[in-house]
């Protein structure tokens, strides 16, 4: 209700009061004093009634006061106390909304007789069991738009703790209840991440690696290598690897022509095209060929390879070898915190090749298992069960230090046995080491100067000028051959891009680094370098029975 409804309200009151007062005879002369409290009283309640306004009884307030027609009061809560009565001088709101009563209430208060009540109130819901709601005082003008308060329950003194109402007891079951979901959500999220994130060890044939994967989405491989003859010569599939976001595929040519692209076809007829990423140019060449996306393949599909010339398939891809653990993966044997297992694989009916995987200290890395000589005349040997060696074939075209590829004796008494007494490890991350050593303006000047490089001495002994522009230096490693680790070489890495170049000469028995070959500039005085990437010879033997 506006400003301008209200005033008119109120002067239609007024009107009718001075009517009634005028029509019984209580209006006194001017000057003569007002009528008394009970007459107003009783003609202010017949002209309520005349406009169908009855308000409730109520404790009385101030007669001076008029309450907030905005404010909000509570709504009456179930049990409460009665409130306390309005006061008697007070005019109701005509458009009040007034709660409905709730089955089972218990009976409103009885009203005064000469109040009726409004045609359009709406009355108080009361709630199930709840005390009779409280009359309003005569003499209160309601808030027109005020919600009325709900009883507290067994409000015991007005002084007492107010208790916790009915709806923040709702949304602290609601608070409560999105709590337990988040942690019920939570503790699901993390075990579908638990479970997404499982990783399983991946042997990849070919490739002759092993990664980590998931353990729902394993990556498909071609287990054993594919030859097809072309012309005078042969193509060899070496390696698929077909992984949820990429695949990858390696070509071996012999007297044929490089392929630089094919289209990979799946059983459903889908074609992906395949571009090299690495070339290698030679009398026998290698590919390696990759495609950044999905190939979506399920174990029941094949492949074919479309190439320029010829196609080869249709080639069966199976699930990749997966394991917990790397020994699980073959046949293994560990010493010196170092563990090498060998995962056979028949190539055909006379041959099979030992891919050699290892496990080390974070930062190392197996250089050479031995299966060239790695000192002396040291190398690993393979021998059946009565001792006789079986001959390890050579690598034809391209070196391929993890792969023993052997035919099977005619008469193998017993199992097969893998010794490597040695194996030489790089280590990448040691740190680098800088040397700073003074260089004669001509001929040759010893040198006594002793660095450590990843816990290991070397000694410069000497060094010569050999011209302007270069210099060699006498290096002494303290190699032994008889010790647990000891160190064979490094590498050596300078500042200026244009004096990187170096070449280093070996001890052919020990093959241990005995000579630097470095550049220098013309009339320098002093060389730096740096010493990186130790290769340390490490003392076996590690002993692999092959069933």
């Amino acid at each position: 209700m506006n400003d301008s409804s209200e005033k008119t309200m109120f002067r239609l009151l007024d009107g009718l009061e001075e009517e009634k007062l005028s029509e019984l005879g209580d209006v006194e002369a001017p000057g003569e004093g007002k009528p008394d409290a009970e007459t107003l009283l009783r003609i202010k309640r017949q002209t309520w009634a005349k406009l169908g306004i009855a308000p409730a009884p109520a404790p009385a307030q101030p007669a001076d006061e008029r309450p907030n027609l905005l404010a909000r009061q509570p709504l009456h809560e179930p049990h409460a106390a009665p409130a306390p009565a309005q006061p008697a001088d007070e005019r109701p709101n005509l458009l009040a909304r007034q709660p409905l009563h709730e089955p089972h209430a218990a009976p409103a208060s009885a009203q005064p007789a000469d109040e009726q009540p409004n045609l359009l109130a709406r009355q108080p819901m009361h709630e199930p069991h709840a005390a009779p709601a409280p009359a309003h005082p005569a003499d209160e003008r309601p808030d027109l738009l005020a919600r009325q308060p709900m009883h507290e329950p067994s409000t015991a003194h007005p002084s007492a703790p107010r208790p916790v109402r009915p709806f923040r007891r709702l949304w602290q079951v609601a608070i409560a209840a999105a709590a337990l979901l988040i942690l019920a959500v939570g503790l699901s999220f993390t075990t579908d991440v638990k479970a997404e994130l499982r990783k399983m060890l991946q042997f990849i044939p070919g490739l002759g690696i092993v990664q980590e994967g998931d353990a729902d989405k394993p990556a498909y491989v071609l287990e054993t290598p594919v030859k097809v003859a072309s012309g005078k010569g042969e193509i060899t599939v070496e390696a698929v690897m077909l992984e949820p976001n990429q695949t990858i595929i390696t070509l071996l040519g012999t007297n044929t022509p490089q392929i630089r692209e094919f289209q990979l076809k799946t059983g459903d007829g889908r074609e992906y095209p395949f571009t090299f990423s690495t070339l290698v140019n030679s009398n026998i060449w290698q590919g390696t060929y990759y495609y950044p996306n999905p190939i979506e393949l399920s174990a029941a599909e094949e492949i074919t390879l479309q190439l320029p010339d010829m196609v080869i398939g249709p080639l069966k891809l199976k699930p990749a070898k997966e394991s917990d653990a790397l020994q699980e993966l073959g046949h293994s044997a560990e010493r010196a915190g170092i563990q090498i297992v060998a995962v056979d694989t028949p190539i055909d009916e006379e041959t099979t090749k030992i891919t050699l995987l290892s496990r080390l200290p974070e930062g190392r890395q197996i250089e050479s298992f031995g299966k060239e000589t790695i000192t002396g005349n040291v190398r690993l040997e393979l021998r059946d069960g009565q001792g006789a060696e079986v001959p390890i074939l050579e690598d034809t075209g391209f070196l391929r230090p993890k792969e023993l590829l052997f035919k099977h004796p005619l008469q193998r008494i017993g199992e097969l046995t893998l010794t490597m007494p040695y194996i030489r490890v790089v280590d990448r991350q040691a740190a680098e080491l800088e040397v700073k050593l003074p260089v004669p303006a001509e001929g040759f000047a010893p040198l006594n100067e002793t660095v450590t490089l990843a816990g290991f001495p070397v000694t410069f002994t000497q060094i010569e000028r050999t011209d302007e522009n270069n210099v060699r230096i006498g290096v002494n490693v303290h190699f032994d051959a008889a010790g647990e680790e000891t160190l064979q070489s490094f590498l050596v890495d300078r500042e200026d891009p244009d004096l990187k170049s170096y070449s280093w000469r070996i001890n052919e028995s020990s093959q241990e680094i005995v000579e630097l070959n470095l550049p220098v500039l013309p009339g320098e005085k002093e060389i730096a370098f740096y010493l990186k990437e130790p290769r340390i010879l490490i003392q076996g033997p590690w002993v692999i029975p092959l069933k």
